[in-house]
């Protein structure tokens, strides 16, 4: 999706472990970048600082703190 949309990324401070559903680290490795994006729901828009990384056919994942 960002390679796609010619979107700038950013480096990350530190690098980022992310762990599927049954705690194993994904297959990309460490997340380095982030990109800034402003993203609209209904009435509601907001700017959001998200994890770039490959996952594959899917363009995002929501955290457990959206879900909830």
């Amino acid at each position: 999706f960002v390679a796609s949309n010619n979107l700038s990324t950013v480096p990350l401070r530190k690098p980022l472990r992310m762990l599927t559903i049954n705690n194993s680290d994904i297959s990309s490795g460490l997340i380095t970048r982030k990109v800034t994006l402003r993203v609209s729901i209904d009435d509601h828009s907001e700017d959001l600082a998200l994890l770039v990384t490959d996952i594959g056919d899917d363009n995002i994942i929501l955290g457990m703190n959206w879900l909830r």
